[in-house]
């Protein structure tokens, strides 16, 4: 075969691209990469914890369902790239219900009552306050189905009943070298309180990340940084829009 003809299996199929033409694919799908703001015009996709009230997810209560595949799974690996703070006031408690008050920060509140967050009684919980503080990160998915290397990170937000779960994370981040050295998992565990049963994340460390993973993971902590927003799927805490039915929230509201 002529030189710069050699062929190239791609997604395990039996047709090849001409390597020629594969440069040539690659340069003009970085080209139309470079023109998309990640921050405007990418909308990335969610890891969403299934509880038994979610309506707009076909999949049993626990399962950890990733939005770019539509996929459910009992546990998933992710190599964690950043995490960042919001906050979410569900006036009315009501399941489905949009946030009246949301903040993309966790310092400036937008809505009703809105302003700053640190001074609103709705953000004490100790006081009754039932602003949510949510803790958003953005990881790396690992799987034999999925594409690290070319797939979009998935986001993950905890908080009311996982909050606790969050503290358990940010542990084991401050606890390593780096955010990304090291391989979690990903699942849930069933907790009940006097307001009913309910599935809160559970994570746990499963082993020491690669070269490769905390490399990738790093270069998308440095894209994520440049863009001045970053928006997730089914995000409560972007603005409030009309309400849809069926919940769209990844958790219960308490």
């Amino acid at each position: 075969m002529a030189a710069g003809k050699e062929v190239a299996p791609v997604g395990g199929s039996e047709v090849a691209i001409p390597a020629d033409m594969l440069a040539e694919m690659e340069a003009a799908s970085k080209g139309i990469r470079e023109k998309l703001d990640l921050g405007k015009d990418v909308r990335l996709p969610q890891l969403r914890l299934v509880q038994a009230t979610t309506q707009d997810i076909e999949a049993p209560a626990g399962k950890v369902f990733d939005t770019f595949g539509s996929t459910a799974h009992d546990e998933v690996s992710i190599v964690p790239v950043s995490m960042f703070k919001t906050r979410a006031y569900f006036g009315s408690g009501t399941i489905g219900d949009p946030p009246v008050c949301t903040s993309p920060d966790a310092v400036t509140g937008y809505g009703t009552p809105g302003g700053d967050c640190t001074r609103c009684p709705h953000a004490d919980w100790q006081q009754g306050g039932r602003c949510q503080l949510r803790y958003n990160y953005m990881v790396v998915l690992l799987g034999d189905d999925v594409d690290p290397e070319n797939e979009l990170p998935r986001g993950v937000m905890m908080h009311g009943t996982s909050a606790k779960i969050a503290s358990r994370l940010n542990t084991l981040l401050l606890g390593s070298r780096f955010v990304w050295s090291s391989v979690l998992k990903l699942g849930s565990t069933t907790e009940k309180n006097d307001r009913g049963q309910y599935k809160v994340w559970s994570v746990k460390k499963e082993r020491e990340a690669t070269p490769e993973e905390q490399m990738l993971a790093f270069r998308w902590n440095q894209t994520l940084a440049k863009a001045q927003s970053v928006s997730v799927a089914d995000d409560p805490t972007a603005p409030p829009k009309e309400a849809k039915d069926g919940a769209t929230e990844d958790d219960i509201p308490f």
